[in-house]
This record gives C-alpha cells, sequence and structure tokens, in this order.
C-alpha cells in the first residue's frame, strides 16, 4: 500500500554548535504536469534536508522540494481552493492514509511564526475530534475534505486548534516568479477599491478564489509579485513595494554572522526558540522596546561596548553558554 506523507528530517544552522535536528512530513502533489514535495520550514533556518529545497518562502511557510519518482508515494492531484465553511469535517492524512478528523472552527490572520514583526497569512483553524496532545511530528501532513479534496497544509498546534495553511497559498507559491519577497504599497490617499474590488470596513475586502473576506495586507502578500502593479480607486496604475529590508526585525531564511555576532531577524529568534523556550520571553521583550535599531547576539563573549544588554545562561547537550543580546 502507498503512503500519503514522506518523512522528512532537517537540521538547521549552526549557533556555536547549538543547532536544532527536526523531523516532520511532506506529501507530493501534481500541479501543472509537474510533481512537488510539499512541506513547511516553521521559519527554522534550514542548512541541512533530506530533499533538495526548490522554494523556501520567505512570506509564508511553505517549504517545496523537487520530487524524484516514488512508487510508494501517492500524487495528490484533486485539490479545493476556496476556504472550507465553518463546521466542515476534515481530516489529517499521514503515512498509510493514516486520519485524524477534525472540525473546520474559525478562520484567523496570524503573524507569521508569530513574530509580532512578520507578514499576516491566513490560517484555517480546526478542533480535533479525540484530543492529541502533540501533532508536532506531522506538521507538512496535507489535510483533506470528506470529498478526499486537499483543502490545506497541517502547520501547527496550539492549545486545542490545529492551524493549517490554505491549499490556495500553495497554488500562489507555485506560481509566483519572487517568493523571497514581501509586499505592500506605498499610497497616500484612502484606498476604497483595488483592482475593481471594494474596500470595506477594516480594511476587508471579499476574494473570490477563496470565497471569503480577508484584509488588505493579506490579500497583497497573496497576489504581490515582481513588478507586479494593482489599479488603485479605479485612477491609479500601483506597483507593489518590496519591504522585506524595511520591516524591524528582517524576515530572512538563514542565521547571518558578522564577525563574533549574529544579526538577529526572524529566523535567529525561530532557532534561538527551538533551542530553549525560555530563554526568547527576555529577548523578545527588549526587541520590541529596541524596534528600529539593529540588534546582534553574541555567545560566550563579554568584550563589546553596550549599555543596554540582555543575558540568558542555558545549558545545551551539557555544554553552558552564555547568550546576550544588543542593539546598536
Amino acid at each position: 500500500m502507498s503512503n500519503i506523507t514522506i518523512d522528512l528530517k532537517s537540521r538547521s544552522d549552526s549557533l556555536n554548535g547549538m543547532a536544532i535536528e527536526c523531523n516532520f512530513k511532506g506529501f507530493v502533489l501534481s500541479n501543472d504536469a509537474s510533481e512537488y514535495i510539499i512541506s513547511v520550514h516553521h521559519g527554522n533556518p534550514i542548512n541541512e534536508i533530506s530533499k533538495p529545497i526548490l522554494i523556501n518562502a520567505i512570506w509564508n511557510e511553505l517549504l517545496i522540494m523537487k520530487h524524484l519518482p516514488d512508487l510508494n508515494i501517492e500524487i495528490i492531484k484533486k485539490i479545493k481552493i476556496s476556504l472550507p465553511k465553518l463546521g466542515e469535517v476534515g481530516n489529517i492524512c499521514f503515512n498509510n492514509f493514516k486520519r485524524i478528523e477534525l472540525v473546520i472552527s474559525n478562520y484567523k490572520f496570524l503573524n507569521l511564526n508569530n513574530l509580532p514583526t512578520n507578514p499576516r497569512c491566513i490560517y484555517i483553524t480546526g478542533q480535533i475530534k479525540n484530543k492529541i496532545k502533540n501533532l508536532q511530528s506531522l506538521s507538512g501532513s496535507p489535510v483533506f475534505n470528506n470529498d478526499n479534496k486537499l483543502i490545506g497544509i497541517f502547520c501547527k498546534q496550539m492549545n486545542d486548534e490545529v492551524y493549517i495553511l490554505p491549499t490556495y497559498y500553495i497554488i500562489k507559491t507555485l506560481a509566483k516568479k519572487n517568493n523571497d519577497a514581501i509586499y505592500s504599497i506605498d499610497y497616500e490617499e484612502p484606498i476604497t477599491k483595488i483592482n475593481n474590488m471594494n474596500i470595506y470596513s477594516e480594511d476587508n475586502l471579499y476574494h473570490k478564489s477563496l470565497n471569503s473576506y480577508i484584509p488588505l495586507d493579506v490579500y497583497l502578500m497573496l497576489e504581490g509579485d515582481s513588478g507586479k502593479e494593482v489599479i488603485i480607486n479605479n485612477k491609479h496604475n500601483c506597483r507593489l513595494d518590496d519591504i522585506k529590508n524595511l520591516l524591524p526585525i528582517t524576515n530572512e531564511r538563514n542565521i547571518i554572522k558578522e564577525e563574533n555576532k549574529f544579526l538577529v531577524n526572524a529566523s535567529l529568534l525561530i532557532l534561538l526558540k527551538m533551542i530553549n523556550k525560555r530563554i526568547i520571553i527576555n529577548f523578545i521583550n527588549y526587541i520590541k522596546k529596541n524596534i528600529g535599531k539593529k540588534m546582534y547576539l553574541v555567545i560566550n563573549d563579554d568584550n563589546y561596548d553596550s549599555l543596554d544588554i540582555v543575558t540568558e545562561k542555558i545549558l545545551y547537550e551539557g555544554e553552558k553558554y552564555s547568550l546576550s543580546i544588543y542593539s546598536e
């Protein structure tokens, strides 16, 4: 019997010997006569992985890899683009078509990887009928409706809810010219219409493909691409801007080292959280107070000059480390 998922393993970039290995799932999707392995990166700065990476998206948590023919893997061909209805039943599927049943409970617009400076994504949330405490190893598994159509990819579990990135994100990620950008627009007047779609209260608009109302910033992230323009208020053509480098915390997909220190970016913070959840709390509080400043992490080194430093000591695989974050 063929499998519906592929077992994947990755290793992160290293922070002076500290690195994280992750086990997760992926599945094979057929799109425009090509086949791809679809999974999630969770913002983790991946250094090594068991399959060749094609797309490591900045604007969502999708990881798309090259698929080599495998007779034991089921190829997913049936998909549903629009969001499932609230109350609809779905299933997280993995391995030999094992299923975890859930009920669609809500749609949420969350900052990517829960970092407040990151762009927002749509997540379908679901309640699992038979409560299971830890589904982390199943992230990257496909989620189907009762018609066996793919409605999204399982990303994470928080409290009693599971979070699913809709299928539309996969299709847009495969179609975009540039997945290494975060798009927005610079327009001084109030926006009442974009691409002939009305903007309603709280900057919401109706997205036909998703069959749902979504915020304008989420729409721009979904539909933005290199060189693309939108029509504002039925009168102005406006080019979408890549604001990735303008964000308070840069949203790179790898850790950046400068001499003996590490630049604080989204991937670094996510790796720190994975290494030790406790240390990230003080660091995040410090970062919120110093938004706009360039911040660095140093390890086991007190030879720098700064008056405002937050330091945490941790034990990692038997070794003691002193981690300090500061701004310049």
